[in-house]
């Protein structure tokens, strides 16, 4: 729940101030920003989604903890290399970085997803799923507000016009996302007993 409410989340807070991002902080126009940030978007989930559920896939039955496992490193390499695109480097950097960074994001959703419904009992799954809905909505709606308002206590000047650092503010959320690997790394060691307690629990049902 927490893995899926912080990746979420920071997908939907970066996803949101992007396009401003992109014509604040480079030679792209506002209308030419909305059309990139889409493509980068639409790419980078299209590619997350389909390595997630191939990665999940090849390394479910190799370890114990695997999709959290999987998880936890591609969250971790997506938003590092999101802090790459908050930098000062040149558009094509930043174009590359934003596809791998959204990429690697997504990319761990498809194995949590089918990890909660590994480790919950069928009796609660719905809960489950209703719970992890609302935690992802809840730093959804969260995450714009907060980037804003980091921006605005940084000044940058466009075309002579005072307006909010997104750049700083990216660089200090998405560390966030370190945090929701770390969790996502721990909770490996109980999905094994998760696992048991579970299959027990559907025995006893049926």
């Amino acid at each position: 729940m927490v893995g899926t409410a912080v990746g979420t989340g920071a997908l939907t807070g970066i996803g949101f101030w992007a396009p401003e991002f992109y014509e604040r902080h480079t030679t792209l126009t506002s209308s030419q920003a909305s059309g990139v940030v889409g493509g980068l978007i639409l790419v980078g989930a299209l590619l997350g989604t389909l390595f997630g559920g191939w990665g999940r896939d090849r390394i479910a039955a190799r370890m114990a903890g695997a999709s959290m496992v999987l998880t936890a490193v591609t969250q971790t390499i997506g938003a590092v290399a999101l802090m790459i695109v908050f930098l000062d480097v040149p558009l094509a950097v930043r174009l590359i970085f934003s596809v791998i960074g959204v990429a690697f994001i997504v990319a761990g959703f498809p194995a949590l997803s089918a990890t909660t419904a590994d480790v919950v009992p069928a009796r609660v799954r719905g809960l489950a799923f209703s719970v992890t809905g609302f935690f992802a909505a809840l730093t959804s709606a969260l995450s714009p507000l907060v980037i804003g308002f980091i921006a605005n206590r940084f000044h940058y000047v466009v075309d002579g016009e005072v307006k909010g650092n997104l750049a700083y503010a990216f660089l200090i959320v998405t560390p966030l996302v370190f945090v929701g690997a770390a969790v996502l790394w721990n909770g490996r060691r109980y999905v094994t007993g998760d696992l048991e307690m579970a299959t027990r629990d559907r025995g006893l049902a049926s």
